[in-house]
């Protein structure tokens, strides 16, 4: 048996309607969505600054300039002989070539050049790691905790390697070793109102020979002990293609408002 259906079959304009209606209603829900969904942040890859060897500074020459310093007395020079002891640390690490003097002396252009040396050298290396294009660079954070030159770290990585002019640029200074930690939650934020696939470049160091003490409290004794030159600069981006590895979650403690928290890492004159 058979019928003819399209004499008798008519769908109403009214659902007709709908139907375009329901398909715009959807599509506009989708884009909201996906305008607002949080973007999944990626580490597209990463440098370490490598020093050059000439700058290693074993163990025993540290503490043998200790000795030969007129400027400490012999109870702190034993207090770096024990803290070296307990460190942990190898005789491969290095520091500036302004601490390599007997008396050491770091004035602006000395500062200057550690920082450059190392901002430089990790941005180089991860560009050519990466292979990313320099416009492709929308956001630039470096971070430096007692060095704050003018013009900014970041200003000098603007210049060198001539970033594009809308580049957004931040500058840490103050927020010690936080600040490498609090870049990556500020990085991450800043390419969520970015377009999709933008990339951050962040360089982090801490510039040893501004902040060496030459005196006889022991506090203040503990950086020039423990610290050491380095280093290292991170490619960020909403964009999985090359990456590494994927940013999961940044959770963040203020704690400065407890004064023993305030004062654990505390700049001021002896």
């Amino acid at each position: 048996m058979l019928y003819n259906l399209s004499a008798n079959t008519h769908v109403p304009r009214i659902v007709i309607t709908m139907a375009l209606l329901a398909m715009v209603l959807l599509t506009i829900t989708a884009s909201i969505y996906l305008a607002l969904r949080r973007k999944t942040v990626y580490l597209v890859d990463y440098a370490c600054f490598r020093p050059s060897f000439n700058l290693r500074c074993p163990k025993a020459t540290f503490l043998e300039h200790a000795h030969l310093s007129s400027l400490l007395d012999d109870s702190t020079v034993n207090f770096i002989g024990n803290v070296l002891k307990r460190s942990g640390m190898s005789d491969e690490t290095c520091v500036p070539p302004v601490l390599h003097y007997i008396e050491p002396y770091c004035g602006l252009y000395e500062a200057r050049a550690e920082a450059e040396s190392i901002v430089f050298s990790v941005t180089d290396d991860l560009l050519a790691k990466t292979c990313i294009n320099r416009d492709a660079i929308g956001v630039l954070i470096t971070t430096s905790s007692i060095f704050c030159p003018i013009p900014s770290i970041a200003d000098m990585i603007v210049n060198r390697y001539k970033l594009r002019g809308d580049l957004r640029v931040m500058n840490l200074s103050g927020m010690a070793c936080s600040a490498s930690m609090t870049v990556v939650g500020l990085a991450s934020n800043m390419l969520q109102v970015m377009p999709w696939g933008s990339h951050a470049l962040i360089v982090s160091t801490e510039t040893t020979g501004p902040g060496h003490y030459q005196g006889n409290t022991r506090s203040m004794q503990l950086p020039n002990i423990l610290f050491r030159i380095g280093g290292v600069a991170k490619l960020l981006s909403t964009s999985s293609s090359k990456a590494r590895f994927e940013l999961a979650h940044v959770t963040r403690i203020i704690t400065a408002a407890n004064n023993s928290a305030y004062r654990c890492a505390y700049q001021e004159e002896d």
